[in-house]
């Protein structure tokens, strides 16, 4: 790192131009109504590829994140390889479509493969590359728990910015989409997507991340100090009155993310997204009561009463959450009583099955659901649209990419489970991000099973963008953070700056 040293340009200019362009770059991704065109993920995942390998040479990869680099590496290799397979001619036509040795006899010029749109495929590759380069970059730019942490409240904050100017064009101008003329949707909020059902899991990712950062302010503020205080007649002290602005700051742009989520209308997004929150709460009241009795003798003489109370609280909890949100969600639920079964996605999903069965394990092609789909699309559910997407994230995998879309998402889904799982046990005091992850998760797998969300790629970016600071505090050792943490304290000391004394909780609550 010579040049960066004593060079023309200093290292940390080189790390703040690397953050300020990914996340330009990202918020322009989002204005192309969530990259849905190929031409701005190309260009999206040439600018970060270049990012990355910048970021690479300037920091280097942590060593907490290199198992998180190690997976994500191996996931596109995987990736990468089966779709060479698929579009690679093989000796004697082994594993070839039937349609192409079908050109061959009508001595047609055609290359026998696995796939059946073979030029397609590495276009919709770029779609699933360019969210592993926004994780990788993720991972190297967010090397420290404070980095991760206001990474996380950017995209909160942010995401909430967004739901606010969705909601106020939704209101003002319900048929336009950001600066031209809305065509579907028309009474639906979609924000800056086309689709309702990407707008419900992005709004949801956005609740869940206020929510999340919403508890740990709410844990900081103590109540019988700020009791104590106003019935002595005392101002409340600087720590007291910064979780209670940072608490009452994010509980509105939870409210405002929740609104946004509603006025979407999206029924599987909806109820993905209150499951995910449900989730949160029952974790947030669980570890609000173990963090009240840390002394060993008195978890163990009250542990039963201290579990019958969470619990007791946990089931009103559930009921007011459910009774609050389930009366803002009015419309999706109208729409699931009406439709119910009778929506085109479960029509469907007897021909899903039949092609997964008859293409197993090879697949058709990474970009061939909409032209493999067609022979086994039944007449009864209807003739007047194109089915492009399975509208089942696990279906589509196993239909286009055979066992390798099993082996993908299998790998994927547990490393980023195997991260939460070492976050709940290693961390106290920001427990909050691992939970937070297991919600965001959550919403993902769950309404993944009836939309395709996550495949649309200004989404993906997005989700990939969240998991990175996540999973780097989940590994991240805990003890390192306390040093650093009691480094700046004694520098801040020698300056001539007092620090503030750690409360007993900071005290019982390492990182």
């Amino acid at each position: 790192m010579k040049d960066f040293r004593g060079g023309w340009l200093p290292k940390n200019a080189v790390y703040r131009s690397i953050v300020f362009i990914h996340w330009s770059a990202f918020a322009l991704a989002l204005l192309n109504f969530g990259a849905v065109q190929i031409s701005t993920v190309a260009i999206y995942g040439l600018a970060s590829a270049l990012l990355l390998c910048i970021a690479v040479f300037v920091r280097g990869i942590p060593k907490a994140g290199e198992p998180a680099v190690k997976a994500a590496i191996v996931l596109a290799l995987v990736a990468f390889a089966w779709v060479m397979f698929q579009t690679t001619p093989l000796p004697e036509a082994i594993f070839s479509q039937p349609s192409w040795r079908d050109l061959a006899n009508f001595q047609l010029d055609a290359s026998p493969v696995i796939s059946l749109t073979p030029a397609d495929d590495w276009a919709s590759l770029l779609r699933f590359l360019v969210p592993v380069e926004v994780f990788l970059l993720g991972i190297i730019l967010c090397d420290s728990d404070e980095r991760a942490i206001a990474t996380l409240k950017g995209l909160a904050i942010a995401g909430a910015v967004v739901a606010l100017l969705s909601i106020a064009q939704f209101l003002i101008a319900p048929k336009t989409l950001l600066f031209i003329a809305k065509t579907a949707y028309l009474d639906s909020l979609t924000g800056f997507f086309v689709n309702r059902n990407t707008a419900a899991t992005y709004f949801g990712i956005v609740a869940i991340l206020n929510y999340g950062i919403l508890s740990s302010h709410l844990r900081c503020v103590g109540v019988r100090r700020i009791l104590t205080s106003l019935d002595q007649g005392r101002g409340l002290p600087f720590d007291q009155r910064k979780a209670v602005r940072g608490a009452l700051s994010f509980a509105i742009l939870f409210m405002v993310s929740v609104t946004a989520l509603v006025l979407t209308k999206s029924r599987a997004g909806v109820a993905a997204s209150f499951a995910a929150l449900l989730l949160m709460t029952l974790l947030f009241v669980f570890r609000s009561s173990q963090n009240k009795h840390p002394v060993p003798a008195l978890r163990s003489t009250g542990l039963r009463s201290i579990r019958v109370g969470a619990f007791l609280i946990a089931i009103a909890l559930t009921g007011l959450f459910a009774a609050g949100f389930l009366s803002f969600s009015g419309r999706a639920l109208l729409r699931a009583e009406v439709q119910g079964a009778s929506d085109g996605r479960f029509c469907i999903m007897p021909g899903l099955g039949s092609g997964v069965s008859d293409h197993f394990p090879f697949g058709t092609g990474l970009a061939s659901f909409e032209t493999a789909f067609t022979a086994y699309r039944d007449p009864d559910c209807g003739v007047y649209t194109v089915w492009n997407r399975a509208h089942d994230v696990y279906l589509e995998a196993v239909f286009t990419l055979g066992v390798a879309g099993i082996l993908i998402i299998a790998f994927g889904l547990a490393f980023i489970l195997s991260c939460l799982v070492r976050g709940m046990a290693a961390r106290r005091r920001l427990r909050y991000v691992p939970e937070s992850g297991f919600a965001v998760v959550l919403l993902l797998v769950v309404h993944s099973a009836f939309d395709f969300s996550i495949q649309i790629s200004g989404l993906a970016i997005f989700v990939a963008a969240t998991l990175a600071p996540i999973v780097v505090v989940c590994v991240a050792d805990p003890k390192v953070g306390s040093k650093n943490r009691r480094n700046r304290t004694i520098q801040t000391s020698v300056a001539g700056q007092l620090p503030s004394a750690p409360s007993l909780r900071d005290k019982q609550l390492p990182a």
